[in-house]
């Protein structure tokens, strides 16, 4: 089975630029993250590449790369964006992500990149080196949820006093409109 590479865009002209760019490389392209995960799913497909637009709906490209890195840990995952935020470096930083291309991309450069993150995988495959990096990731991954977590409690702790602090204020208030 040949690796092949799985685009996820929300913008159909994208995607159909990108197969008649690239014909010669073979390409599932699909509309949302729903669909992306269905093809990783799918035992047919020997996904080699997860290209993802960085702004989807209703999911960001970063947390369906997570996903992505959960489901297909062997996958090279590349983000394609129009502007690179901290999010999204972030993300390479953490090595949720491979690379970072911008939109509109070098068609040359994009071949390149493709062809070698394809061999990569294929390489990394056949020697089995892919399953420490898979581990790494999930590492980071698991790190990450723990630590949002915490922020997530400390935030809900903060919340409650912040209300308890209003409360406090309003009854002093009313105490001091009685005086």
């Amino acid at each position: 089975m040949k690796p092949k590479v799985l685009y996820v865009d929300d913008e159909t002209d994208h995607l159909e630029l990108f197969s008649a760019e690239f014909p010669d490389i073979s390409t599932v392209t699909v509309r949302s993250a729903e669909e992306a995960l269905s093809v990783l799913d799918d035992a047919d497909h020997d996904i080699a590449v997860v290209l993802i637009d960085y702004h989807l709906q209703g999911i960001s490209g970063v947390e369906l790369a997570i996903i992505a890195s959960r489901k297909c840990p062997e996958a090279i995952r590349i983000l394609t964006t129009c502007n690179v935020d901290n999010g999204a470096k972030a993300a390479l930083d953490k090595g949720l992500v491979a690379r970072i291309i911008g939109k509109p991309w070098d068609r040359e450069k994009m071949r390149t990149y493709l062809e070698t993150s394809i061999k990569e995988y294929t390489e990394a495959k056949s020697n089995g080196s892919y399953s420490s990096d898979a581990a790494l990731v999930g590492e980071v991954v698991s790190a990450k949820d723990a630590a949002l977590k915490e922020i997530k409690s400390a935030l809900s702790l903060a919340q409650n006093r912040i209300g308890e602090a209003a409360g406090c204020r309003r009854r002093i208030a009313a105490l001091l409109k009685r005086k």
